[in-house]
């Protein structure tokens, strides 16, 4: 009986071990990370910032003009990127200007948290396809004062600026 129980112990032990997803992390030529599960098609962006630095200690800051991929390849699987996670930018200071892809669905709290040097962003993603945690009065994103402009396409200007009012940012609708 002793060995029937270990029996059925160690095969519940081998199918909860084969329904576990791993996730995994790529790094794009920029440095920008992004975390995906084997077996899924999406993926998110964790970035950088230290929000998350817990995740990712000891990472290299990001600078410059970024751009956030739409998709990426491992061992044969592509990945859609659709989220930029909670704080996965956050005190990147030294970032100017961010590429955001139309396969965007999702950006989290504080995405972009005291990135102040940011001057452009331009965004491809449908307002009104995603939802975006900004603005939140307490994780102050972009420069002060509406001074960074969010490039968005033709056609999406009221949307952005009906759905996002109040994010710390000026629309542009110039893509």
């Amino acid at each position: 009986m002793k060995r029937f129980g270990i029996t059925i112990l160690l095969l519940m032990v081998c199918l909860l071990q084969a329904s576990i997803v791993y996730a995994d992390i790529y790094t794009d030529e920029s440095g920008i990370k992004y975390v995906y599960k084997v077996g899924e098609s999406d993926a998110t962006v964790k970035g950088d910032g230290h929000y998350e630095s817990d995740v990712f200690p000891g990472q290299t800051w990001l600078s410059g003009d970024i751009t956030i991929l739409d998709k990426f390849t491992v061992d044969g699987v592509e990945y859609t990127v659709t989220t930029i996670d909670r704080g996965a930018f956050n005190y990147c200071t030294d970032i100017t200007g961010i590429t955001i892809p139309k396969t965007i669905t999702y950006i989290g709290r504080a995405a972009f948290g005291a990135c102040e040097n940011v001057t452009d962003v331009w965004c491809y993603a449908n307002p009104n396809n995603m939802h975006w945690w900004e603005p939140d009065t307490y994780y102050v994103s972009f420069k002060p004062d509406k001074a960074t402009r969010f490039h968005v396409q033709d056609g999406m200007l009221a949307a952005w600026q009906t759905l996002y009012a109040d994010a710390n940012v000026t629309y542009v609708d110039d893509l």
